[in-house]
């Protein structure tokens, strides 16, 4: 038996899963090909595959809705904010009632852009939470399969406070995707 086809037989669902993936993340469609095609049938070897296509999947859904109403809310609150600045630095009253719709529109797409920035702190949290859980490098969740990479914090260091009642969502979504 050639030693390279004896290897492939010998992995688990998991690693096949994870060499898979990891493929896919650096474009080896040959080695994609190969990886599943030696997978044993009827092992759960395809069923870790989808496995970890659909936390990839859940992750690049949730997150992507997450960012687009983030950044719906925080365009809208920038707006309604600049409208009353203008308002009040052209000598505006601020009893008038477009400035008093328009400061309250700023304050409640505020609080929706934060809440927005929390689901997507809960999403990340969630799904490192479940490679940790599943031995899945996180990094899979950086690579060119996920629209917005996993990460930690935002980049700067400030880490946006996590919708805790989002996370226990996240969390059970994650919680029923099996790799074995």
């Amino acid at each position: 038996m050639d030693i390279a086809k004896k290897l492939y037989l010998e992995l688990t669902a998991k690693q096949r899963a994870i060499a898979t993936y990891a493929a896919m993340n650096r474009g080896d469609q040959a080695e994609v090909d190969r990886l599943i095609g030696r997978a044993p049938r009827r092992s759960g070897h395809g069923l870790a595959i989808l496995g970890l296509g659909q936390a990839m999947d859940a992750y690049n859904h949730i997150v992507s809705k997450a960012t687009r109403d983030f950044l719906l809310a925080t365009g809208k609150a920038m707006a309604a904010a600049s409208f009353c600045e203008g308002w009040v630095s052209a000598g505006g009253a601020t009893d008038n009632e477009q400035y008093q719709k328009n400061c309250q529109a700023a304050e409640a797409l505020s609080l929706m852009s934060e809440n927005r920035a929390g689901e997507i702190e809960a999403a990340r949290q969630a799904a490192w939470e479940w490679c940790e859980n599943n031995d899945v490098p996180v990094d899979f969740f950086s690579g060119p399969l996920c629209f917005i990479p996993l990460q930690k914090n935002n980049g700067d260091g400030v880490k946006s406070p996590i919708n805790s009642e989002f996370l226990t969502i996240m969390r059970s979504v994650f919680n029923g995707i099996k790799l074995t």
